[in-house]
């Protein structure tokens, strides 16, 4: 697998359902290729909230495919509905928009899972459903999972090493996202993908879970704000320390010393590190009080 080169998708649209091009044969051969069958097939129940749930799921063909499928439950589009009177090509199901933001991320040569199929069915004016279909991606494993089960990993003058490389290929990723023009606004641990060609080199580092991209550049100045400060909540203090953090946040910005706007760059990162750290109390709160 080359790592180094992303290919963009080729969309191709049947039976109202968008395709990657390269998977339309595997899918029909599966019987998968209409909203009903996808809407509907079984598989291993990942996630199922309210809003959307997830499964994942191997289907045949000349190579088995793990497939995860996010399908999102009926949601209100409220006023929202009323823009695709005037623009009918607006994108505003869940299902369709992540779609959208995967094929725009390897548009960019930016790292993520591959997406292979999304659709939306309206069940009146103002309710929509939706789903898509994305690709396994091993050998890539979570940040977030590696931190819980591997913690040694990062342990003695070797982990320490370890954990400047892995904190440089964070810092040039979102530094690219940046620069392509999109904001991941769950940028943290659990969305963040890794794999490690050789132990002690540099991890190649993607990232899922699309759902939620800003693309108005006129905030730019906020996106490292709100990127690090998830990212820096989801990394343990007991592995990474305060001036590992800094370095993490100095390796984006490719400087060697803060200027003026780069500290009040960090100083809004840790306000908000600290609201969120009071927000999942309160959460975690309420739950215990049920």
């Amino acid at each position: 697998m080359n790592f180094n080169k992303i290919t963009p998708i080729k969309q191709v649209c049947l039976n109202q359902i968008i395709f990657n091009q390269d998977f339309v044969e595997t899918l029909d051969n599966n019987a998968m290729a209409d909203f009903d069958t996808i809407m509907q097939c079984n598989g291993l129940v990942l996630k199922n909230i309210k809003q959307r749930s997830v499964v994942r799921l191997q289907i045949g063909g000349r190579r088995p495919l793990t497939l995860y499928i996010k399908r999102h439950r009926p949601e209100n589009l409220g006023l929202r509905r009323l823009w695709t009177l005037l623009f009918p090509k607006k994108v505003l199901s869940q299902g369709l928009i992540e779609f959208e933001n995967l094929s725009a991320f390897r548009q960019a040569q930016l790292s993520t899972a591959t997406p292979i199929a999304a659709a939306q069915r309206f069940h009146s004016f103002f309710k929509v459903e939706s789903f898509v279909i994305t690709q396994d991606f091993a050998p890539f494993i979570s940040l977030e999972d590696l931190l819980r089960d591997q913690p040694k990993f990062f342990d003695g003058p070797q982990g320490k090493n370890r954990k400047l490389k892995l904190l440089t290929a964070i810092a040039q990723f979102t530094r690219k996202m940046h620069l392509a023009g999109f904001n991941h606004c769950d940028f943290n641990a659990t969305h963040s993908l890794l794999h490690y060609p050789n132990a002690d080199q540099e991890p190649h580092l993607a990232i899922f879970d699309l759902q939620r991209v800003k693309k108005f550049k006129i905030m730019r100045f906020f996106w490292p704000i709100k990127s690090f400060a998830e990212l820096n909540y989801t990394l343990p203090s007991y592995l990474f320390n305060e001036s590992e953090r800094f370095d993490l946040f100095m390796l984006y910005k490719n400087k060697k010393e803060a200027g003026i706007w780069d500290r009040l760059q960090l100083f809004l990162i840790y306000r908000k590190i600290k609201r969120i750290s009071r927000h999942q109390s309160k959460k975690a709160q309420r739950k215990r009080n049920r």
